[in-house]
């Protein structure tokens, strides 16, 4: 009987052993073709106006700031037109499209020539969610960003508008501008900063980088991907600047106004359908590509068309 019994732990044990050996093995395959597509898509060529685009030269531009474009283009023109009106610096604005909706490229395209902007296709890709938009971010550093070689360059989201007169030169330090994010933790909430636990990331919807911070740093070292820390913490989208920039300069002692405002009576509290955010004198208008689907959500664009116009004083009725 004992003698069963130690051979049944005995198999127990063996084949606890082995799944734990071939999960090993599949997540560590896993990441050799995640990689393997990740360099294979930094190396593919963009469409439409990526020669031009890192070949132009007729605007003495201090800074590169480049929307990362997803299925929203109702918005877009406002964000453009703002841009142009609030951006005291020197800069050229870049449309990089990472939709997946055609209509909705096309119709990015469109503006981008109707308002004189840069505009460039991403190559399609297999990531998803917050690494689509991190792989988006890290192809147009490498195809567009570095090659033009521009002191600053900036990314934003498709949904984030300046509402006052900004000079972002003076708002750069250690040469960096954007809100502070802490460490997620895997448990829920967020984890303090601490000497011994010093992680810490800028949101990538809107963030703004010295080009000497990078240049000297291997293409295939940097990454905007969120990065891991410990067993499932983890800096959100962007994160993964921490090795290669952030670790090596103080943390932000600029105050950077931040805070989420619900905007419509509904139940619960769900930041992605009934809030936007102010971040300095930016307006977020959370969730406008609305890939968490948003009830009455003509009813929430209204609304923010007309904040928008509050803001700024500008007639939008026109581009939405």
């Amino acid at each position: 009987m004992s003698s069963n019994l130690t051979s049944e732990k005995l198999l127990d044990v063996g084949n606890y052993f082995f799944k734990s050996i071939v999960k090993s093995i599949r997540r560590k395959i896993g990441k050799i073709l995640l990689s393997i597509h990740a360099i294979l898509f930094l190396n593919t060529k963009g469409h439409d106006f990526t020669k031009q685009l890192t070949n132009c030269g007729n605007t003495p531009s201090l800074f590169d700031i480049v929307t990362i474009c997803f299925n929203e283009d109702r918005f877009i023109k406002i964000q453009v037109q703002l841009l142009k009106k609030y951006i005291q610096d020197p800069f050229t604005h870049i449309l990089a499209d990472n939709s997946t909706d055609k209509i909705k490229s096309e119709r990015i395209k469109e503006i981008a020539k109707e308002c004189q902007v840069g505009y460039i296709k991403i190559p399609s890709h297999h990531f998803k969610r917050n690494h689509s938009h991190a792989a988006a971010m890290h192809w147009v550093y490498k195809n567009v960003i570095r090659p033009r070689g521009r002191k600053f360059f900036g990314f934003i989201d498709h949904d984030i508008f300046p509402t006052a007169p900004i000079v972002l030169a003076d708002k750069m330090e250690h040469g960096v501008y954007g809100r502070p994010t802490p460490v997620y933790a895997k448990s829920g909430g967020v984890k303090e900063r601490t000497k011994e636990y010093p992680y810490w990331s800028l949101w990538a919807g809107l963030l703004f980088i010295e080009n000497s911070l990078l240049k000297d740093t291997s293409i295939y070292k940097i990454t905007f991907a969120p990065k891991v820390i410990g067993d499932g913490d983890f800096l959100d989208t962007g994160g993964g600047l921490w090795d290669s920039v952030y670790k090596n300069i103080p943390y932000p002692k600029k105050d950077f106004l931040f805070e989420s405002v619900k905007f419509r009576a509904t139940e619960g509290d769900r930041v992605q359908t009934d809030h936007y955010e102010r971040h300095d004198e930016w307006l977020h208008l959370v969730n406008l590509s609305n890939w968490v689907e948003t009830p009455e959500m003509e009813e929430k664009l209204t609304y923010f068309k007309e904040l928008l116009a509050e803001k700024t004083g500008e007639d939008f009725s026109q581009l939405v």
